[in-house]
């Protein structure tokens, strides 16, 4: 009786059963990690797209794709892109830029940062038809709005100082110099006048009203005049205009947007130092009650002032 206890208790834990644990825990791990883990876009290599490579295989592809000054597809994943890297996240991607009007004028720019830099890398094709890779440096890359031929535009720009924004460098005459080199107009789109102002301090995508489509949200200057407002405008994707605009008043604030550990998307507003007071960093939740999207941090709620809708 007892020799027959000690095998069946052998039998329940024979290699072949703990094996098939092990690899059953094994499985369960890996689950966890994939559900757990930020996703994350896989885009071709820039060596791939170096040649046949045509607009319609980089739409499939999930580039961003630009046709002169007009922005095709890809709006999320450049938007998520700039804002990883205002975070110091590494990130990447692939724009694909055509000039129907030139001939052998499309071309695909890879743009890499690796937490402090901006890497820029393109081929060029002489005319034997012979490719040269082009990798550039930057530390900083800058969005601003600019008006040329009654057309605004939205710029963004690799460069080598902080500062710098698209009145400076295409305003005649230009309100600095820089050396060729020192500059790459990375990405420039046609946007209207009305997005200017919705959107003239950030822009990112979220889920605002839990539906399971991300929205794009703006954060914009307010039209008051005298006391400091901002706008936070949601625009369906797709959409030139806003679904709904929330106009809000604070003490003045350097604003932007910022991505929580969990994905949350928050308003931060930084204050401006003035002598007896440190600068301050506020970080408000953005919760959309009845229709009504609120500002709250800890105990504190801000409510709009007014909605494009009323």
């Amino acid at each position: 009786m007892r020799n027959q206890h000690l095998r069946n208790h052998s039998t329940a834990f024979s290699p072949h059963r703990i094996a098939i644990a092990a690899l059953v825990l094994c499985l369960a791990a890996a689950i966890c990690l994939i559900l757990t883990r930020p996703w994350t876009q896989t885009i071709p290599s820039l060596e791939r797209c170096r040649e046949n490579y045509s607009q319609e295989q980089a739409i499939q592809d999930g580039l961003i794709v630009v046709e002169d000054d007009v922005l095709l597809s890809g709006e999320k994943a450049w938007t998520d892109f700039f804002q990883k890297t205002k975070q110091e996240e590494t990130a990447a991607v692939l724009v694909y830029q055509s000039f129907p009007e030139e001939e052998n004028a499309d071309t695909v720019k890879e743009l890499r940062f690796d937490g402090a830099v901006y890497t820029l890398r393109y081929y060029d094709r002489n005319s034997a038809g012979e490719y040269t890779l082009t990798q550039k440096d930057y530390p900083y890359c800058t969005r601003s709005f600019y008006t040329i031929d009654d057309i605004p535009r939205e710029y963004y720009i690799l460069a080598r100082e902080p500062d710098v924004e698209a009145y400076s460098c295409l305003s005649s005459p230009p309100q600095q110099d820089f050396d060729s080199g020192e500059l790459d107009f990375f990405l420039t789109r046609a946007v209207s006048m009305d997005y200017t102002a919705k959107a003239s301090y950030d822009v990112a995508f979220t889920d605002i009203d839990a539906d399971g489509i991300e929205e794009k949200c703006c954060l914009g200057r307010g039209s008051t005049s005298g006391v400091f407002t901002f706008t936070v405008s949601i625009y369906e994707e797709g959409h030139d205009v806003p679904e709904t605009s929330w106009t809000y008043r604070t003490d003045f604030f350097y604003l932007s947007f910022f991505r929580t550990e969990d994905g949350a998307l928050q308003v931060q507003g930084i204050t401006q130092p003035s002598p007896g007071r440190y600068e301050e960093t506020h970080r408000f939740d953005m919760e959309l009650q009845g229709g009504t999207l609120r500002l709250v941090e800890d105990a504190a709620v801000i409510s709009p002032l007014s909605s494009a809708d009323e």
